[in-house]
């Protein structure tokens, strides 16, 4: 699994054994499923070209129970899982990037991911002397918010004008 084509020599990370998307294992309260594989790539180089990394990543995903979650759409019972992602990328002996991510998401079954969030810490030792020559730290919020259907909103748009047409007619009938 790849997000760009490693062919056209450019940005892009390739999974060479592909991280889940959660889990499909039936987690009970407490209980967690840990994956670990390898993977590959090719960052861009300040001052232009590209390198290649290889590395390492691992992740264990955690049933942490039912939770009341509430986003712009509602209030929901969800099952809220705990995701813990490492990974490390190093292209020679020396340089090496390492990134430790948590995500926490509430899934209502039959809607699905309600919510989302992410925080995540990442460093580079670009020469291999032991400090610390790059880092960031983020944090991420997603909530699931109600968004139209474009069918529906062309129906009660339609409607609405036939509902203006028919109170026009009246007036100008005197009906």
């Amino acid at each position: 699994i790849s997000d760009s084509n490693p062919n056209n020599n450019q940005l892009y990370e390739y999974y060479i054994d592909p991280a889940p998307f959660l889990t499909r294992d039936d987690l009970a309260v407490g209980q967690s499923v840990y994956y670990s594989g390898q993977w590959r790539g090719q960052w861009e180089i300040p001052g232009g070209g590209y390198e290649a990394w290889t590395g390492n990543w691992d992740e264990t995903i955690t049933n942490m129970g039912t939770e009341a979650v509430t986003t712009p759409l509602g209030t929901f019972q969800a099952v809220k899982f705990r995701n813990i992602t490492n990974d490390t990328k190093s292209p020679n002996s020396s340089h090496s990037a390492q990134s430790t991510q948590t995500s926490y998401f509430w899934m209502v079954d039959g809607i699905g991911i309600v919510k989302n969030t992410e925080n995540g810490y990442s460093w580079s030792d670009f020469n291999g002397d032991n400090i610390t020559d790059w880092w960031s730290n983020r944090d991420l919020v997603r909530e699931l918010v109600p968004v139209p259907i474009p069918a529906a909103f062309w129906l009660f748009g339609s409607g609405l004008l036939g509902l203006i047409g028919v109170a026009r007619r009246k007036a100008q009938h005197g009906a």
